[in-house]
């Protein structure tokens, strides 16, 4: 629940975002993506990416917030993804290959 909590909070504004971004959450996070069960990897897989990205005004592809993108791929997050793109569920085969290609 938490992580559907921050993924939603993440899905806001750019401030939402940097305020996770700078916390404690990120680290934890990360953690989960690898270790947790699946139904919460999937979660926070989208809590991760809704850090990297910023709604395009229209129908305009997102903006990608560099900063957090490349500090989470050095922090380890690309092969929580790549497991989710190995997944039969569809749902979470293209999140991860939407975060791939970001």
């Amino acid at each position: 629940e938490a992580a559907w909590v921050l993924s939603n909070i993440a899905a806001g504004s750019v401030s939402h975002k940097r305020l996770i971004y700078s916390s404690e959450a990120v680290l934890l996070l990360l953690q989960l993506l690898s270790t947790a069960s699946f139904d919460i990897r999937k979660e926070v897989a989208y809590a991760l990416g809704n850090l990297c990205v910023v709604p395009a005004e229209g129908s305009g592809q997102p903006n990608v917030m560099l900063e957090h993108l490349t500090a989470l791929i050095d922090r380890g997050c690309l092969s929580g993804y790549i497991s989710l793109v190995r997944s039969p569920d569809i749902e979470a085969a293209r999140l991860g290959l939407q975060f791939l290609e970001l």
